[in-house]
């Protein structure tokens, strides 16, 4: 048996500086969402209380039992509740859609085009959750709550979460990932971190593909170096599924904040760039959720030229919020997000 699912919103972005500025979006009668300089893009992206089947991700096959909640208001964030209920493969996930990968009639995964951009240019996993309840975690690395990448270089590259005997969050990056005895464990031959409590916090990680191993970095502070991953060869996880999330073991998580996007985070700051999720039109106004590093204060700009080297300030607040804007008589109007 293996674990783990996908997640995707497939959203095609050109690339920014990605330690200054953020993804910008047009406001036009459609909208683009575009960054300054090349061609980067967040390759997926679930966010708050929503079901992730409307945000671009399809229920992993292989599931056990599950059941889901929206929670608008949990510890101050709108989230998304996934209870794993057994019994047969102790495991609920959610798998990004859209690429080459084979478990979903849409595909499932990478597109060869961002298994090739993040073999060149890396890549920066992002996850605010927590756990609500799960097996202890121990030294055999039992995890409750799960963030996955995988598909584009034979490894793949896990958060595993879980809950240890003093209610505190245990964080362990996985060199082996197994299903014994009816537990799905991860192990690593790096200590397991611990955080106090069980609430919410930013976790991250970035690639980098020229060392094939990534730095940790918990609420913006790199925690773990040279992080190289779990080898695999057969079984599901050996396929290309992109980025999965989700629980296992009979755990219960919450989920703010999954993402994934092309680039790595500036290891002189830790700090990661500002992304606007894709906007919604509602009630005449765009809305779309700023977010990066936790507890840090964003800056939306807005410009009508692209190419302009004048950004005026919209709003500034701390990461995630929500940002309105409405359909201006501007013939285009872009909008970025960059950390104070």
């Amino acid at each position: 048996m293996n674990a783990f699912s996908h997640f995707s919103s497939d959203i095609s972005v050109p690339k920014a500086n990605l330690w200054r500025a953020a993804l910008v979006f047009s406001v036009f009668s459609a909208l683009v969402l575009m960054a300054r300089g090349g061609s980067a893009q967040v390759i997926a992206h679930y966010v708050a209380s929503a079901d992730p089947t409307t945000e671009g991700f399809g229920l992993w096959p292989y599931n056990g039992g599950i059941t889901t909640a929206a929670l608008p208001n949990d510890q101050g964030m709108a989230a998304f509740q996934i209870q794993n209920t057994g019994p047969s493969n102790e495991q609920a996930y959610y798998e990004m859609l859209g690429g080459t990968g084979p478990y979903n009639a849409q595909g499932s995964g990478l597109t060869a085009a961002q298994a090739s951009e993040i073999s060149t240019q890396g890549f920066t996993l992002s996850l605010e959750a927590r756990v609500v309840q799960g097996p202890l975690s121990g030294s055999a690395g039992v995890f409750s709550v799960n963030a996955t990448v995988a598909g584009f270089n034979g490894f793949r590259y896990d958060i595993d979460l879980g809950i240890n005997g003093s209610s505190n969050t245990v964080v362990v990056l996985p060199t082996q990932t197994a299903f014994n005895g009816g537990q799905f464990t991860g192990t690593s031959s790096v200590a397991q971190l611990v955080v106090t409590g069980t609430g919410y916090h930013l976790y991250q990680l970035s690639y980098n593909p020229g060392s094939g191993a990534a730095t940790f970095y918990v609420d913006g502070i790199a925690r773990e170096n040279g992080y190289a991953g779990s080898s695999v060869s057969s079984g599901a996880t050996a396929n290309n599924y992109g980025v999965a999330f989700g629980v296992a073991n009979n755990a219960t998580g919450n989920f703010a904040n999954v993402r994934l996007a092309i680039g790595q985070i500036n290891p002189a700051t830790g700090i990661a760039p500002g992304f606007l999720s894709p906007p919604v039109l509602t009630g005449g106004q765009f809305e779309s959720t700023v977010s990066g590093t936790a507890g840090l204060n964003y800056i939306v700009q807005s410009s009508t030229n692209l190419a302009s080297a004048i950004w005026l300030p919209v709003i500034t607040n701390s990461v995630p919020f929500v940002f309105s804007a409405t359909n201006t008589f501007a013939p285009q109007q872009f909008f970025r997000a960059i950390p104070q």
